[in-house]
């Protein structure tokens, strides 16, 4: 999978602050100020091979979290967000709400008016841009610590939690702080007293890619969320294999389906010669005409195109991979692929944007099984 990424500041119009480069690289490949407005189509290249993150004001969210008493089925983000509706100056109800994640019995949920939502997602649309990711601006700064906080432009972003942040004016700075972050990132600002620590970087916009890259927090649940749609990341040589080798063993069963058939008819009339009246058995060409069936119903399902690309990254281990068997189970959209094991040390499971990958030994020493698994 490619590890671009198109990361795309939101302003309070429509300039946005636009990054583009690889993930974990010290700097960006490109940096613009870009009005959306505009068009901006330009963009929708750059996201045509990448992940796209977009970072909204965190003027614009409210970010809540608390405890829940009762039912765990009961528990949504509206239910918890009624329990703060008194600290709101806006209705509960006309707000889009997210549950940010759990630490113990805590919960962490944000809140945007439903009317902003729109317009941010109609703004990016009217681009040709499909963002993967949503998030605040402050929940993208780094938190090795308690608390950090960082100048973007005409404001400081402070994060004091998970899922707690703020921002304040760069007028702000001359006041005395509420707090001591124990990171301090600028560009070239003045610094509140008392934060010694702080430290000048060239682009402080580009450091919070690698964290909302890895960030769990996402605005775009529920009714926001990103419909299915063909994979914008290119597969690569291994899972362009895989589609060979799956069309090769369609066209492979389609002409044993024909030599079994011609086998059949010949067996067939030999039989009825010699031993007349004799009930056949069982048909080579029905099992080889199954196999095919089952073929084509995995070539036809789309869950597969979606599971290649993580297949062929975790497939990237090996030189050139010898595959025993590739299966599609479509009620549990799972990919399985069985392949010979070599040398190669199997990696612990993980999890991408909702997709789980494992490798684990098979029956014989030399097997390895891999399953790539989605939601259903």
């Amino acid at each position: 999978m490619s590890d671009n990424m198109l990361l795309i500041a939101l302003g309070h119009d429509a300039m946005a602050e636009v990054r583009w480069g690889k993930a974990g690289a010290a700097h960006s490949a490109f940096s613009a100020r870009v009005d959306l407005s505009g068009g901006g189509e330009e963009l929708a290249v750059m996201a045509c091979n990448s992940r796209v993150v977009v970072l909204v004001p965190a003027r614009h969210v409210v970010l809540r979290e608390g405890g829940f008493q009762g039912k765990s089925r009961q528990m949504t983000p509206m239910a918890l967000a009624y329990q703060h509706e008194s600290e709101l100056l806006a209705d509960v109800e006309q707000m889009h709400w997210v549950l940010l994640g759990k630490e113990q019995q805590r919960y962490g949920i944000a809140g945007v008016a439903l009317a902003q939502m729109v317009a941010w997602c109609e703004l990016l649309n009217a681009c040709g841009l499909r963002a993967d990711k949503m998030l605040p601006d402050v929940l993208a700064l780094p938190l090795p610590g308690n608390c950090s906080a960082l100048q973007a432009g005409d404001r400081w972003l402070i994060r004091s939690g998970p899922w707690r942040g703020m921002a304040l004016p760069h007028a702000w700075a001359a006041t005395a702080p509420p707090v001591t972050p124990d990171l301090c990132l600028h560009a070239d600002a003045d610094v509140p007293p008392g934060w010694e620590n702080a430290s000048r970087v060239e682009d402080p916009l580009w450091l919070l890619a690698d964290e909302a890259w890895r960030s769990k927090n996402n605005l775009l649940q529920g009714k926001f969320r990103p419909a299915a749609s063909w994979p914008r990341f290119m597969p690569g040589k291994t899972a362009c294999a895989l589609m060979l080798a799956s069309c090769s063993l369609l066209a492979c069963g389609l002409y044993h389906q024909l030599m079994a058939g011609q086998f059949e008819r010949q067996a067939a009339a030999v039989t009825q010669r010699l031993l007349p009246g004799l009930p056949p058995g069982v048909s080579a060409a029905e099992t080889a005409s199954r196999q095919v069936r089952q073929m084509q119903n995995i070539i036809n399902e789309p869950q597969l195109f979606t599971l290649l690309p993580y297949a062929s990254e975790a497939l990237s281990l090996w030189e050139q991979p010898q595959l025993q068997s590739l299966t599609f189970d479509g009620a549990k959209n799972e990919l399985t692929i069985t392949l010979f094991k070599e040398q190669v040390t199997l990696p612990p499971p993980s999890e991408d944007s909702g997709i789980h990958i494992s490798m684990t030994q098979g029956a014989a020493p030399d097997v390895a099984i891999l399953r790539v698994g989605g939601e259903q």
